[in-house]
């Protein structure tokens, strides 16, 4: 798994050349970070399924396309859609939950076959750092902390973020892509 600082921005653009993303902890409260993170993915044009345990799912943003459902939990994720998007390992998921649920999280995403994860600042601890490297999973990307060779450093306290390295990371892959004529 590609932990140093030097493999880390490569990460940032691997998370974006998927076809189909996942923000686990979506919020239809516009004041909370998967409010803001869902919009975010949503602004740039990308395909984004809302994961939020409730029932019914709420309708996370009103500009949320109908194929592209609020879903309960991973696995709930419409098959065509996962189908579509050449399966799960070509799919990148974003946490934005609590630590307790993110190890949970990494728990079924593995399950499935993800191999590109986000962690967001807030819902990793090092629990989940230990739950994301145990078991010898392999990861394409798994990105979480500051600068360091993931792990957060004085002056570091946000880490990666969407909302603050999500532009780079996308313009990067556009631009990767562009080389080899797709994204």
């Amino acid at each position: 798994m590609p932990t140093a600082a030097a493999n880390l921005r490569p990460q940032l653009t691997t998370f974006f050349t998927s076809p189909l993303y996942l923000l686990s902890g979506a919020s239809p409260i516009p004041s909370k970070y998967g409010h803001k993170l869902y919009t975010w993915y949503l602004g740039h044009s990308l395909a984004i399924i809302p994961i939020n345990p409730r029932n019914p799912p709420p309708q996370i943003h009103p500009a949320q396309p109908p194929s592209h459902p609020t879903c309960p939990s991973l696995s709930a994720v419409p098959p065509e859609l996962v189908a579509n998007a050449g399966g799960w390992g070509n799919v990148s998921l974003s946490i934005v939950t609590p630590p307790k649920v993110t190890r949970e999280t990494l728990k079924e995403a593995r399950g499935l076959g993800v191999r590109r994860v986000w962690m967001q600042p807030g819902a990793w601890d090092d629990a989940c750092v230990e739950e994301g490297k145990s078991g010898g999973w392999e990861w394409e990307c798994f990105v979480y902390g500051g600068e360091g060779e993931g792990e957060m450093r004085p002056g570091m306290e946000e880490g990666w973020c969407v909302l603050v390295h999500g532009e780079e990371g996308l313009r990067e892959a556009k631009r990767r892509a562009g080389e080899k004529g797709k994204l």
